[in-house]
């Protein structure tokens, strides 16, 4: 009966062994088939500074603020004949999984989804140039390449960008699409692969490297007398990647 028992303990032993030879960690930047994941692990849903990167580009006088509570709340008020944005989101340091830039030669899908909720926009009717964007920052062979999806667009704006082609190149860096208009007053979920919008905007991806995932709002007065204004709530921003 012992040696039986002695037996049985050393299969169990060598069972457990070789079970854990053949199981290893998840790596989720590697080339397995169809795995998917979840890649910014902070602030998804923990509405916390840190983990936004809240900021401004090119507002000295404009009035702006980025808060956070059971949400986030993006204001702007552009009374100062400036041009510029106010942006936050998920930047790889430090939300993406190993603080790293996700590699993009092997990625099938990059889903983004983001509750939203336009509680407040005001704007010039005939001129007023403001847009509210999902976006993106891919490093490209060293270059910064940004393609950024509207979800809202004034009309002067709309009209500018859009009135012949829902597609949009600045000539340098960045590609704009439009693809929703949501309300004030309710909230909406944008679901969007954003690997197709890349792939169309700047071709090869070998070499191209996701360096973050952000809502902004750009607010245009410097060539007439407007005061833009918008409050914006932000919720739920998960980026899932395929590979």
């Amino acid at each position: 009966m012992r040696k039986i028992l002695e037996i049985l303990i050393t299969c169990s032993i060598i069972f457990i062994f070789s079970s854990f030879l053949n199981c290893s960690p998840t790596n989720p930047f590697s080339n397995s088939a169809d795995s998917s994941y979840v890649l910014n692990t902070l602030g998804s849903s923990e509405y916390i500074s840190d983990y936004w990167n809240p900021h401004s580009y090119n507002l000295k006088n404009a009035e702006w603020s980025i808060s956070f509570g059971d949400k986030v709340t993006m204001f702007l008020n552009n009374n100062a004949s400036e041009f510029g944005h106010i942006a936050c989101g998920s930047w790889w340091v430090p939300n993406f999984l190993y603080a790293a830039k996700l590699p993009l030669k092997n990625v099938k899908a990059l889903v983004v989804s983001v509750d939203l909720y336009l509680s407040d926009v005001s704007y010039n009717t005939d001129n007023g140039l403001l847009r509210m964007a999902v976006a993106s920052a891919i490093n490209n062979s060293g270059a910064v390449e940004y393609t950024e999806l509207d979800f809202w667009d004034s009309p002067a704006l709309f009209t500018l960008l859009y009135s012949n082609s829902s597609k949009y190149y600045n000539g340098t860096d960045e590609y704009s699409y439009k693809i929703n208009q949501i309300r004030v007053g309710q909230w909406i979920k944008i679901e969007i692969d954003f690997i197709p919008y890349i792939k169309e905007s700047w071709g090869d991806l070998s070499q191209g490297y996701l360096e973050s995932i952000y809502i902004v709002i750009e607010s245009d007065c410097r060539e007439h007398i407007s005061v833009d204004v918008v409050s914006l709530d932000v919720r739920n921003l998960i980026i899932r990647v395929t590979e």
